[in-house]
């Protein structure tokens, strides 16, 4: 009786990250097209006025794209607004991420997509997202970094501070830890943030009115899709006060 040969290790190793290649092509495929009828379903770039290929290879775009997915299943999508530009005191603007209306408030988030540890408290000027002892980030405080949007939004709609609800949301690859704050913030990730805000819009009182809702839902319109000249004043202004 013949002997059966044995198989080379080589080709089973190579015939094996051949098929792993091709299927991980495969899986990066499903999700870009995923990503990309997602994009055009949910309007996102009506919203932002960012076209899909920014949005899916510029992580901050990336990260608030998917925020904003989950959160336009909670709140109408028409009282939801991207990247809106307001007048601030210490640079020419200050750029809010996403904000939400809704009876029982103003909802202004922070969105971080990072992954890695997290550690920050409201006394420091930098936080730091960790991956090893090799690799360290230093990014602003996001506290007060949305302490600064919600004064803006204050200002600007003439509200108390009370009706304004401050949330960071980091990515939800992210692991936060020896995080504390003594403001009105609530740090989470992607999933829990999504999760108090859908129980907090089902459970609070409501502090606005019909009238108010809709006279808000007009001001803040015109604040977002603004020119890239007021984009460009704005990073210019960042890049003076953190630079300097």
């Amino acid at each position: 009786m013949a002997k059966r040969k044995k198989k080379d290790p080589v080709v089973i190793i190579l015939f094996t990250a051949i098929v792993t290649l091709i299927l991980n092509l495969i899986f990066k495929l499903v999700l870009f097209l995923y990503n990309y009828i997602l994009f055009y379903k949910t309007k996102y770039k009506n919203k932002s006025g960012v076209g899909f290929f920014k949005m899916y290879f510029d992580k901050g775009y990336f990260g608030e794209f998917k925020f904003y997915t989950k959160l336009i299943k909670i709140f109408p999508q028409d009282n939801i607004f991207l990247n809106m530009y307001l007048d601030n005191e210490k640079t020419s603007y200050t750029e809010i991420d996403i904000v939400g209306v809704h009876k029982t408030g103003i909802y202004v988030f922070e969105i971080k997509n990072y992954g890695g540890w997290i550690y920050g408290n409201d006394k420091d000027e930098k936080w730091t997202q960790v991956f090893n002892k090799y690799s360290k980030h230093k990014f602003y405080n996001p506290v007060r970094q949305n302490f600064a949007h919600t004064k803006a939004i204050e200002k600007y709609l003439e509200i108390p501070s009370d009706n304004i609800h401050s949330f960071i949301a980091f990515s939800n690859r992210s692991k936060l830890k020896k995080i504390t704050s003594n403001f009105e913030s609530n740090i989470h990730n992607f999933r829990d943030s999504i999760s108090i805000v859908k129980k907090r819009l089902k459970t609070s009182t409501d502090i606005l009115e019909d009238e108010q809702v809709a006279t808000f839902l007009e001001k803040l319109k015109v604040k977002t899709l603004l020119s890239d000249e007021i984009k460009e004043e704005h990073i210019d202004s960042v890049n003076k006060k953190y630079n300097n």
